[in-house]
């Protein structure tokens, strides 16, 4: 029966199958039987923050309507209190906080939100209370990372400080003292609680110590506004105008309006008697404010799907001279950015710092800046990732700056589009340089690893590790936890020991973003690989998914490792398109490919590569440029270029993928040469070629009742979930959204169905999805839609 599913019939059941199960969009086509629950869209508009008035009509919708869940419902609470508070309404957002809480009384920001209101009324016993429930909470958001842009999964840190200052401003300054100092043990790459401990240390008058905290809080990130005007305060404080002066200027370049620091730079230029200067802030100051609430007011009035709260930018301070102001705003292309900058050394000034900045020819970036208002007192180096892209050099670090170049008389300049300078200095200080990454290695930026030790009884030949990074989206819950389907049978059935590496919950040192965390990240795995070898490894892969697979992609151009392939699938660095086109506020999507190509052609090692139809993340086709420029240096690839019937930028948690190309691409990484899949031919009865209720037979008689489920834990593919049946009425569920929680399900007419749910800042349909558990193997469920006749989901018994 082998040849049962010839290539064609294939090909059209998993294009229907995918049709109806399109879940790297989030969501499975099954039976909706609760017609009435919101949808994404509702749930998209409800959970907004651009619109504050769309936001407050469509929860309202979602509350009115009585059909979504206690768990659901306390969002919608929660987001339009949201709202109102935003709005400056008050006791509506207090009673909506309050109906949030009772419905879910775990979650943090409901408890946040209340702390809030009762700080702007100045109600600080209050606030502590509502504070030290949120420090205190364990509930599914009380660590999502994009709570504070701050913090990465550490959302305790935020309310400690806040409690901390309700406690300063009742006078206890021991207690407050003591919440700054356990907020910077948690979060040690967050800003606040120095800058809090500052202003306490000032107004007990040791300005000293204060100033000192400030550097503390400028030295974890340098760009910080709010640090540089606090510092600026101290030092009004200690009577130190002219310095305060430079600290607010360097504020408002790096926030341009930021309305305290125009203030209280109009008073410390007032304490100079330079009075044309004072008066200019104070009428800057004033404008800042009437434009502000003239938005805040508008958006708080106008329903706007289409309004994402940005609004134009003040008017930027700049020196006098300002080279940038000067030429012409396209500035230097890519050719000429790449040949000034790369593999220089530059001497160059950035606001109040003299920087000595490094663009190592391999992409790594290293800074190293000194504060010279302070004396020198202040060092800070940053390390990180640089590329040129679409006539701008972007620089990573612990923030994304892409910046226009120019050259003029004999001076360079970096400077953002808005035209603000960013960098500035003479061209004769453009030194060649010889450190890279090899050489002189970056910050680390840590994985946390499992070892999963190879199946016993296979035969292994060579000892073979590999080494395998998830993807991921920016906070610490959104990575599967769960391995690829093709991964775990690459254990299973090769033998090979698994190292599963996902992106770090918890950070001690810089804060990455962008490409300066895929970096620093290879940097880890480098030295590791090299570990692992000296443990005794004869052969050592690496690769990954999405942004895992972009880690090992850029791990894979550096020289001299113990590394004898790597495996990239969907390699994404940047943003994704919405629909069929790039999105315009997201001009980093066309760098999926134009990082790759600058990638690929320094890689060193025999490389797979996977690509899908459909992939949000694909910008073009990478699949061929990147055969063809492997080919060009002679370095063995195999290319597995949009296959047919896979589509989207998780169609590799298929199990029909590893059923298609697993032998291919182990055979490859086994003896490396330039080679092709084939497509596969399919046998009739393999758990991993299920697609249709008519390959099952008689599947009605096959179904699982709810006791043969209940107490069982499951891997959910494609989804990348873990489901444990803990009763008729509930699930325990664990997916790269959601983290672990429970969720609504039952057992009704021979069918399991489980509802929609939605996590803090991640909108969901909220309906009700039914499927049918079908027995394949004493391990082995089928989820099938009866509605479709699909097979939806396989489940795999943990």
């Amino acid at each position: 029966m082998a040849g049962l599913f010839a290539d064609f019939h294939l090909r059209k059941v998993l294009l229907l199958f995918l049709a109806v199960c399109l879940f790297v969009l989030g969501g499975i086509g099954l039976d909706h039987r609760s017609a009435h629950a919101a949808d994404l869209e509702t749930w998209r508009h409800c959970m907004q923050t651009g619109s504050p008035a769309l936001s407050i009509k469509d929860c309202t919708a979602i509350i009115g309507s009585g059909t979504e869940s206690a768990d659901n419902a306390a969002y919608a609470y929660l987001y339009r209190g949201q709202a109102y508070a935003f709005c400056h309404r008050n006791e509506l957002a207090a009673k909506d906080y309050g109906g949030a809480s009772r419905l879910q009384p775990r979650l943090a920001h409901p408890y946040y939100g209340l702390g809030q209101l009762a700080l702007r009324s100045e109600d600080y016993a209050t606030a502590e209370a509502a504070f030290s429930k949120a420090v205190a909470s364990d509930g599914e958001d009380a660590d999502v990372g994009a709570f504070t842009r701050e913090s990465l999964g550490r959302f305790k840190a935020l309310p400690l400080t806040l409690r901390g200052f309700a406690r300063y401003k009742k006078g206890d300054v021991t207690q407050a003292l003591a919440d700054y100092t356990e907020a910077m043990k948690i979060c040690p790459t967050c800003s606040m609680a120095a800058r809090n401990i500052g202003f306490l240390l000032s107004s007990q008058h040791k300005f000293d110590e204060a100033l000192a905290a400030f550097d503390r809080a400028i030295a974890i990130e340098m760009r910080t506004a709010e640090a540089f005007w606090g510092r600026g305060v101290v030092l009004a404080l200690a009577s130190k105008f002219e310095p305060a002066v430079a600290n607010y200027t360097e504020a408002i370049r790096l926030k341009p309006n930021f309305i305290p620091a125009y203030k209280n730079r109009a008073s410390a230029y007032a304490k100079l008697g330079k009075s044309k200067e004072a008066a200019e802030d104070a009428r800057q100051a004033t404008a800042l404010e009437q434009a502000a609430e003239a938005a805040r007011k508008a958006r708080c009035e106008r329903v706007d799907p289409a309004d994402d709260g940005s609004g134009p930018a003040g008017d930027e301070d700049e020196e006098v001279g300002d080279p940038v102001r000067a030429v012409d705003a396209t500035g230097l292309d890519d050719v000429a950015l790449a040949a000034v900058f790369s593999g220089k050394k530059w001497e160059a000034r950035q606001g109040l710092w003299r920087d000595e900045i490094e663009f190592r020819r391999d992409g790594s970036f290293r800074q190293h800046a000194r504060d010279e208002t302070r004396g020198g007192k202040l060092e800070v180096t940053m390390d990180g990732a640089w590329a040129v892209s679409r006539g701008r050099l972007c620089i990573y670090t612990n923030v994304s700056l892409c910046l226009i170049g120019h050259v003029a008389g004999g001076n360079v300049s970096l400077a953002r589009t808005d035209g603000t300078l960013e960098y500035f200095g003479p061209a004769s200080k453009l030194q060649s340089l010889a450190a890279n990454d090899t050489t002189s290695p970056i910050r680390e930026f840590p994985l946390d690893e499992q070892l999963w030790p190879g199946a016993q009884n296979i035969p292994k030949g060579r000892k073979t590790l590999l080494y395998f990074i998830h993807g991921f989206s920016g906070s610490p819950r959104m990575h599967s936890p769960m391995e690829h389907y093709f991964v775990r049978r690459i254990q299973e059935a090769e033998g090979w020991d698994i190292i599963d590496a996902d992106f770090p919950f918890k950070l001690d040192s810089q804060l990455m973003y962008g490409e300066a965390s895929k970096l620093a990240a290879a940097t880890y795995v480098a030295r590791r690989i090299k570990e692992l070898k000296a443990q005794g490894y004869e052969r050592i892969v690496v690769g990954g998914q999405s942004v895992g697979a972009w880690t090992s992609l850029v791990l894979s151009t550096q020289p001299g490792l113990p590394l004898d392939g790597t495996i990239l699938l969907v390699p994404a660095c940047c943003a994704w398109r919405a629909g069929n086109d790039a999105d315009p506020k997201h001009p980093e999507f066309a760098n999926n490919k134009l990082y790759f190509d600058q990638l690929i052609e320094r890689v060193r090692y025999p490389t797979v590569a996977v690509f899908f139809d459909q992939d949000s993340f694909e910008p073009g086709d990478r699949g061929a440029s990147a055969a063809a420029t492997l080919k060009q240096h002679g370095i063995p690839n195999l290319i597995i270029d949009h296959p047919p019937g896979f589509e989207g930028h998780g169609a590799a948690w298929l199990p029909v993928f590893d059923y298609g190309y697993r032998p291919c691409i182990v055979a490859f990484l086994r003896a490396p040469r330039t080679a092709r899949c084939q497509p596969p031919s399919f046998v009739a009865k393999d758990f991993r070629t299920m697609f249709t209720a008519a390959q099952l037979g008689d599947w009605k008689a096959k179904t699982l009742s709810a006791a043969e489920v209940i107490g069982k834990e499951f891997a959910i593919y494609p989804t990348g979930y873990i489901y444990k049946i803990v009763s008729e009425s509930q699930t325990e569920m664990k997916d790269y959204d959601f983290g672990d929680g429970l969720v609504t399900s039952s057992f009704r007419d021979g069918r399991y169905c489980v509802r929609g749910r939605i996590e803090y800042q991640l909108p969901a349909s909220t309906g009700e999805v039914c499927m049918r558990l079908v027995r394949w193997s004493s391990r082995e469920v089928l989820a099938l839609d009866e509605t479709s006749g699909t097979v939806s989901q396989w489940w795999v018994e943990q």
